[in-house]
């Protein structure tokens, strides 16, 4: 598998879309650290992470969800992007989880089980993949409290990929680009924030 792929699958973890990813290589105690935080915010975290700091109609979105994502994307190499703009990854998903269970769209679990297995073990377990990239992602997997081994079982895990098919599926219906769907849905939502994505939580 690619290393944009697996990108994607570390992004996917923490929600984050995103086109394409850095190399991870020469980053070995950035990812330490990024490992690190992710494990303190798994293991309670900070005070505030419960904080609300964006509601998107209504629906909170917590200081803790938005450091997972920041911990995520230093952990994947994806320095570019800023509190602001992960924050707003986080608000676009909701928006269209939002609207395609409005929709009724819906999900199996075996589909989930499925994603899972073409998005995480059959890549770990490929011959083909580079071993730097299945440690981070085995970094990454246990840094939020799951391993390929309980990947399938992993709550964490189940609600990213099923939030991925369920997206992913509504778009699919729609015949409509990611962009024009969330420029609608935005103009339409209610969407508070409640804290300067800037801020540490």
């Amino acid at each position: 598998m690619k290393l944009t792929g697996f990108m994607m699958i570390l992004g996917l973890l923490a929600g984050i879309a995103w086109p394409g990813a850095a190399s991870p290589g020469g980053a070995e105690t950035a990812t330490r650290e990024a490992a690190d935080r992710l494990r303190e915010l798994r293991d309670g975290g900070t005070p505030d992470q419960d904080a609300v700091v964006a509601t998107v109609n209504g629906e909170p979105i917590t200081g803790g969800a938005l450091e997972v994502h920041v911990a995520t994307a230093d952990l994947i190499g994806v320095g570019t992007k800023s509190r602001g703009e992960l924050l707003n990854d986080l608000i676009d998903d909701t928006l269209l989880a939002q609207a395609a269970v409005a929709a009724g769209v819906r999900v199996e679990e075996w589909e989930v089980d499925a994603a899972i297995r073409s998005g995480i073990l059959d890549p770990l377990n490929s011959p083909e993949t580079p071993p730097d990239i299945v440690e981070l992602v085995n970094a990454a997997l246990e840094a939020r409290g799951a391993s390929a081994a309980t990947a399938l079982n992993d709550q964490r895990v189940r609600a990213a990929y099923r939030g991925l098919v369920l997206r992913g599926r509504y778009l699919q219906e729609l015949q409509k680009s990611r962009e024009e769907v969330l420029a609608d849905l935005r103009r339409q939502a209610s969407i508070v924030l409640l804290a300067s994505p800037g801020e540490r939580q």
